[in-house]
């Protein structure tokens, strides 16, 4: 199996442990893709060793671990919580179809990234995770019902969205390539 630790508080620490077979399925390169995802757990550049210490990264970074409830309590515009008729209609204005498939409107549901649950202040959390990591870029979304925190996806895809079964990897990235990527 395939098993990423990290240093925490001076102890190393089991992040993720999956099998070679299992990581094959999500990346052709399983090495970057271990890379990748320390990258996106710690925050940070870094270097992999084997278990008996070899090739340490020399000059050790803080981590600024993600917050995975961030994304807890998922919903859309069709469950509990009402967005705006502006939100839908700017969100299927702008994609078209569904993002994935190429559903008609009719057959997709609106859906926001980050969850309208949480509210507006989720992304005081992205705000801050983004300036730790430096990353610069375009104006950032201020609020739960900004058209850049929505999606376009056919009805098959929705539920599974909410449940975190489907997500999105942009590529290229520091690590991986779109090929690396079956």
């Amino acid at each position: 199996s395939l098993q990423l630790y990290m240093k925490v508080d001076g102890a190393w620490t089991l992040f993720l442990d999956i099998s070679v077979h299992g990581a094959l399925r999500l990346s052709s390169c399983p090495v970057k893709w271990l890379r990748y995802l320390g990258w996106c757990i710690h925050g940070q550049p870094g270097q992999l060793a084997t278990s008996d210490g070899s090739q340490v990264a020399e000059d050790p970074v803080p981590p600024h671990f993600i917050d995975v409830n961030a994304i807890d309590d998922r919903t859309s515009d069709a469950k509990r919580f009402n967005s705006t008729p502006r939100f839908r209609d700017d969100v299927i204005n702008r994609d078209g179809t569904c993002i994935i498939t190429g559903d008609a409107p009719l057959n997709c549901t609106v859906c926001h990234i980050l969850p309208h649950a949480k509210g507006d202040n989720v992304f005081q959390y992205v705000r801050s995770l983004m300036d730790f990591r430096g990353i610069q870029g375009p104006a950032r979304v201020i609020e739960i019902g900004d058209v850049r925190n929505g999606i376009l996806l056919s009805n098959g895809l929705h539920r599974p969205f909410g449940a975190g079964e489907v997500a999105f990897l942009l590529t290229p990235n520091l690590y991986l390539a779109p090929d690396d990527i079956p």
